[in-house]
């Protein structure tokens, strides 16, 4: 268990696989804003903010992973040594399931910046951290975010299980606070993708330390996905500033069902609260 003074389990938070469905709504109806000739979405890469919402509506989809402790199917192992990979592969059936939602929630995340951007170089996560600098800040960050961070903040100090290190949170002249979480999930993702992630292991038969512990594990890789929700809203929220557009939605479509009008940037910055109802 992680020593982070910054717990988010009391604070108003929709469930993830909720959040993932309103954020994967929200591209949708963001997408369809208009006020003449100004739009929020400007790139030319080809891409659609149907692909985007379809792999967060995937993140949404997983329930569960299996995982075949032994797939070579006929190794001789010890009844300890049989205990434990049972063991392992129940925690790496979470593990996973986690893994595959936060890389599905960033790969819609990386289709939603090919579509803000009206250049298609490549530079996803400098395109998304300078249009929240840009057309985000000074408002006051998204709610419950700060926290969010703090927390998945502490659980990479006290973790040696991920290839990053504080000095990724500090603001530079092209992040400020509200693009550090892309930054610092950027890395994260990169750890993934470039093998230097060390696997979790169970409790009972974990290394010396608390910061390699099961619990501990599935929660960063939680407050990764998380904080990559919360960011897609904010640069929803930025994408339509930049515009000039309210965000004032006369029959919006995919989000709503009773109301006629809503304003975008009003649910942006509160829909994943559980404590407001739209």
């Amino acid at each position: 268990m992680s020593s982070c003074p910054h717990h988010v389990d009391g604070i108003h938070l929709i469930p993830i696989k909720q959040h993932c469905i309103l954020a994967a709504k929200s591209i949708i109806e963001v997408s369809g804003t208009r006020d003449n000739s100004a739009a929020p979405f400007k790139g030319n890469s080809g891409k659609t903010a149907e692909m985007a919402y379809d792999w967060i509506m995937n993140a949404a989809s997983i329930e569960t992973i299996s995982l075949d402790p032994d797939p070579d199917n006929g190794t001789m192992m010890c009844r300890p040594a049989w205990e434990y990979a049972e063991t392992r592969g129940k925690l790496l059936e979470q593990f996973m399931a986690r893994f595959v939602r936060f890389n599905f929630i960033w790969t819609g995340f990386e289709i939603l910046t090919d579509l803000i951007s009206p250049k298609n170089d490549g530079a996803r996560k400098k395109t998304a951290t300078i249009l929240l600098r840009d057309h985000y800040d000074p408002l006051p960050r998204i709610g419950e975010f700060d926290p969010v961070l703090e927390c998945f903040k502490c659980h990479i100090r006290d973790s040696h299980l991920f290839n990053t290190s504080l000095k990724e949170f500090c603001e530079t002249d092209d992040c400020t606070t509200s693009g550090i979480a892309i930054h610092v999930c950027s890395t994260l993702r990169n750890s993934f993708a470039h093998g230097s992630l060390h696997m979790p292991e169970p409790n009972d038969w974990n290394w010396p330390t608390r910061s390699n512990s099961d619990e501990h594990v599935l929660r960063t890789i939680g407050l990764a996905s998380r904080l990559m929700l919360l960011s897609i809203q904010m640069l929803l929220v930025g994408a339509l500033n930049r515009e000039g557009l309210s965000g004032q939605q006369h029959h919006p479509t995919s989000l709503f069902t009773e109301d006629d009008e809503i304003n975008l940037k009003d649910f942006l910055m509160t829909s994943h609260r559980s404590d407001i109802t739209w």
